[in-house]
């Protein structure tokens, strides 16, 4: 499925207000739409691997060492109570985040550089300028810039509740 028909549907849903759950991409590289209801659906079987719910709030996260510039954040136009996000992330040689989570889609554009991401459960990951990294929901994960010589640009596009963090930290 085209990159633009998948990013689509996941609007499409929002629209229609049957939230989704991004899972990890499928043998031939395609992502699986699932859905959950909002704050998962009841105790120890929630969207997070830990079994917590969305709606179970932790700490929230705040990337140290990048210099975020916010480009957009205002409601989603046709999805009532959803904030859509636009920034724009500039991350340093070497620079490691810590771990954390999202509780909304979350796409990625790496502009320049590459974007490394480790996810709970999962090989570690990189992505080159150019290509689009669709963050699961409710999955922890580390993200970092392996280069120890040239800074890493981002293009983030979030989705989430009005007034929700964009992450949370994760254990």
């Amino acid at each position: 499925m085209a990159l633009f028909s998948y990013q689509q549907r996941v609007f499409d849903d929002l629209r229609e207000q049957q939230p989704v759950v991004l899972q990890a991409p499928t043998g031939a590289g395609v992502p699986v739409i699932a859905r959950r209801p909002v704050g998962g659906y009841g105790p120890g079987v929630g969207g997070c691997p830990d079994g917590s719910n969305a709606g179970d709030k932790k700490e929230v996260y705040v990337a140290p060492g990048a210099d975020k510039k916010s480009l957009l954040n205002e409601p989603l136009h046709g999805v009532e109570g959803q904030q859509v996000t636009i920034d724009h992330y500039s991350l340093p040689p070497a620079w490691i985040g810590g771990k954390h989570y999202h509780t909304g889609p979350v796409y990625v554009y790496v502009l320049e550089g590459a974007f490394t991401v480790d996810e709970q459960g999962k090989p570690r990951q990189t992505f080159k300028a150019g290509e689009v990294y669709p963050e699961p929901i409710g999955v922890p994960m580390q993200t970092r810039n392996i280069s120890t010589s040239d800074p890493l640009q981002l293009l983030v596009i979030q989705i989430t509740p009005k007034g929700e963090p964009l992450m949370y930290k994760a254990e």
